[in-house]
């Protein structure tokens, strides 16, 4: 009985110096983006203002994905452009326009 835990701590052990590299512990790396949850969803942007998205990487089943870079870009960027920090800056008059933010082919 005691050789056999000593075997079960040694393969935890194992697992654990075997994980992802990364500031969260490896679990972002083995999640796959199913979806992006762009904050707000809806909004307006006068021109000459700024308003601030957030976008969170998701897994199918809703789980949060860390650790992801995301790329933002407008349908418009004569009307609306963003940054890559996802910026907004109303920059011409028009109608609606969209943002989109895209993590790992995900949009």
């Amino acid at each position: 009985m005691i050789k056999a835990r000593a075997t079960l701590a040694a393969v935890a052990a194992l697992m654990v110096s075997l994980g992802c590299p990364g500031d969260d512990g490896g679990v972002g790396n083995v999640l796959v983006v199913a979806s992006v949850e762009v904050t707000p969803g809806i909004t307006t942007v006068i021109l000459g203002s700024t308003t601030q998205l957030s976008a969170a990487p998701k897994t199918a089943s809703g789980l949060p994905v860390p650790g992801r870079s995301v790329t933002w870009s407008s349908t418009d960027a004569l009307k609306a452009s963003v940054s890559q920090t996802g910026l907004v800056t109303g920059v011409g008059l028009g109608g609606p326009i969209r943002i989109r933010a895209t993590v790992d082919g995900v949009t």
